[in-house]
């Protein structure tokens, strides 16, 4: 009995020995697998499945500069950037935020913004102010006053004084003018200002007859016939009229006669044009609210929302 339970010990401890040996193994290999495989050793506390690229923030550290010209000059989107040959502008594009803003033209002072956008697509939004000073007038040289005996040329002027002539002769001259015809006919003014007009079948191309030069957009708007043009290409003529001045749509009728259709100005107005609705300052929407035939519009602001708005009845 006794060398039985002796037997049985040598064995127990024999096997233990061994299970302890293998386990020590078994958890020296686990350490080091951790160790080399799930560990980042340059950032221990992120491990290489988690990181992420990170992505610098962008900063320009530099104003635009305001620009002033006189009426009619011109001002590149260089203009505004400071005058350094420091490259802070590689790898990174600029642009204005709204195209308008490239085009302005009258007198005034407006705020331009110019949009820079780098290679993240990450943008800063910077300000500059841009006026616009009043063209000097051309002097003109009488020979009297000249105090030689040469002969001068003299600077000849031509100007239409509308309230000079009779309503009838100003249509008559409207109905001579050979400037062209859009597909909906030319607008005039009394001043013989004028420009063509264009019917267009989308919004797109909306806008783009009234991008394009001597071109405004002529639609129907609900109830009423809009013509729409960029102030800075003339159409800020509309702002300079009174209530019970006429405009006229020369067109061709059916038997190929060039026709004058006749219309008075029976309001003058600010408004909103929101996009979907032209929105006169107290309330009324023109496709809707408005019973006129006409309504001539133009933008004051660089977003196109502040509007100046002419509402015409047809007279003929």
């Amino acid at each position: 009995m006794k060398k039985i339970n002796k037997l049985f010990l040598i064995e127990t401890i024999m096997i233990g020995s061994v299970f302890l040996f293998f386990s020590t193994i078994l958890l020296i290999h686990d350490y080091y697998d951790v160790k080399v495989n799930d560990i980042d050793y340059a950032n221990p506390k992120q491990s290489f499945k988690d990181e992420e690229e990170i992505i610098p923030e962008f900063k320009l550290d530099f104003e635009l500069q305001n620009v002033t010209i006189k009426e009619e000059g011109k001002y590149e989107i260089q203009d505004f950037l400071p005058n350094t040959k420091d490259n802070y502008l590689d790898n990174i594009n600029y642009y204005y935020y709204e195209k308008e803003m490239s085009n302005y033209k009258e007198k005034g002072k407006y705020e331009i913004i110019i949009i820079f956008e780098n290679i993240n697509k990450k943008t800063i939004k910077k300000k500059a102010t841009l006026t616009i000073e009043e063209k000097e007038p051309i002097k003109v040289t009488k020979a009297s006053d000249k105090k030689t005996n040469t002969t001068s040329k003299k600077v000849v002027v031509k100007t239409i004084n509308s309230k000079q002539m009779t309503q009838q002769e100003i249509e008559s001259k409207i109905l001579a003018n050979n400037k062209k015809l859009g597909d909906s006919g030319r607008l005039y003014f009394s001043s013989l200002y004028s420009i063509a007009l264009y019917n267009p079948d989308t919004t797109e191309e909306a806008q783009k007859f009234v991008d394009n030069q001597d071109s405004g957009s002529y639609y129907p708007h609900g109830n009423i016939m809009i013509v729409a043009d960029h102030a800075y290409q003339g159409f800020s003529i509309i702002k300079t009229q009174t209530v019970g001045n006429y405009v006229y749509i020369k067109k061709i009728d059916e038997n190929n006669q060039k026709v004058l259709e006749k219309y008075i100005i029976r309001e003058k107005t600010n408004g909103t044009n929101t996009g979907a609705y032209l929105i006169t300052s107290d309330g009324r929407k023109l496709a809707t609210d408005i019973n006129y035939d006409l309504a001539l519009y133009t933008c004051n602001s660089a977003d196109g929302k502040n509007i100046t708005l002419l509402l015409l009845d047809k007279v003929n």
